[in-house]
């Protein structure tokens, strides 16, 4: 079993996001990621990274 992981990362579409606005094709492409991970160390220890990078409001995890 895995841990899947999605991201929208940017100022600007975290707040679009919010609103509740749909994406375009391009920036599903360009801002939204997905990441997966084999254990539930491997995905806490990202999200640790996460928490402490600079601009931690200009990404939500969304799923």
């Amino acid at each position: 079993m895995g841990y899947i992981i999605e991201i929208i990362f940017g100022k600007n579409e975290v707040k679009k996001h919010r609103l509740g606005e749909e994406f375009t094709d391009y920036e599903n492409l360009i801002h939204k990621k997905r990441f997966e991970f084999e254990t539930l160390a491997e995905r806490n220890a990202f999200y640790k990274g996460l928490s402490e990078s600079n601009g931690w409001l200009e990404f939500e995890i969304i799923k």
